[in-house]
């Protein structure tokens, strides 16, 4: 008998272009990628061997900053750049359930085979949709979101991993402000983002190159991620190393220079103190 993970998954497919979906599923450990995409990896990990280390920790932090808005109150989220379902952690609704069980759960891709894979694994009724959509098209996405959050009550905006695809002429910083600015009850931003100023320069040059094979990537500067939160209160301990981001069983392997950089901060009206009712 196929399992439904079967059933959703991609069929083989010869010479296919690598994706930035395929290629993240692949570093942590999934299945649900091609020849090429293995290709990518194997290319990055000879250039920044480390990156596999820092991807597992950008993909961990994600379920303990969903448990830390939940206990804050908020059951609903909006996930942008969701990926492939990741074998390596629960999703976000699982995630968000284990402490609001009323929560909801918006996923967003461009990638129309992460929308197939979300369709059938993620979308729970009256629980969970996924939208097919570019998340630097905030109205679209917003507009989509709202047939099950309701913006009246607080909303997370999960922009892990997502935000280094978007190059300097989008505005990044502000597509990110699209959303919280058109939550008017507020809510919180889970985020990260690559780091390339560790990186000797032809290490990062290399590694972009490479990359690219998937799509164009901007790791920035500490300073530039720092600027993406730009008025947001972060909460406790701010903006660091995924890994280092409440860590539950202490301090956590140096990934050394490879580092997603990972912050929770609250925007809007006291979104702490959300009816969690």
């Amino acid at each position: 008998m196929t399992s439904e993970r079967e059933a959703a998954a991609p069929a083989p497919a010869v010479g296919a272009q690598p994706t930035i979906a395929r290629v993240y599923d692949f570093v942590l450990g999934g299945k649900d990628n091609f020849g090429n995409d293995r290709a990518v990896l194997a290319d990055l990990l000879g250039i920044l061997p480390e990156l596999q280390g820092a991807a597992l920790a950008n993909a961990a932090f994600v379920p303990r900053a969903v448990q830390a808005v939940a206990e804050q109150g908020v059951r609903q989220f909006l996930d942008l750049g969701c990926g492939l379902p990741k074998a390596t952690s629960a999703t976000v609704l699982a995630a968000a359930q284990q402490f609001q069980p009323q929560a909801r759960v918006v996923y967003v891709d461009t990638d129309p085979q992460v929308a197939v894979h979300g369709r059938a694994l993620l979308g729970v009724e009256g629980q969970a949709i996924m939208v097919e959509a570019d998340a630097r098209e905030a109205e679209v996405v917003l507009r989509e979101a709202a047939g099950l959050l309701d913006f009246r009550q607080p909303v997370a905006v999960i922009a892990a991993a997502v935000a280094h695809f978007w190059p300097d002429d989008d505005e990044p910083a502000a597509v990110l402000r699209c959303y919280t600015e058109a939550l008017p009850a507020g809510g919180f931003v889970i985020f990260t983002h690559a780091r390339g100023d560790l990186l000797p320069p032809n290490v990062l040059e290399k590694a972009v190159a490479a990359y690219g094979e998937a799509a164009p990537i901007f790791p920035r500067t500490a300073s530039q991620i720092a600027d993406f939160l730009n008025g947001f209160d972060l909460l406790e301990p701010g903006l660091v190393e995924a890994s280092q981001w409440r860590p539950p069983h202490g301090p956590q392997d140096d990934v050394r220079k490879a580092q997603f950089l990972a912050a929770v901060a609250a925007f809007g009206q006291e979104p702490a103190r959300a009816d969690a009712s």
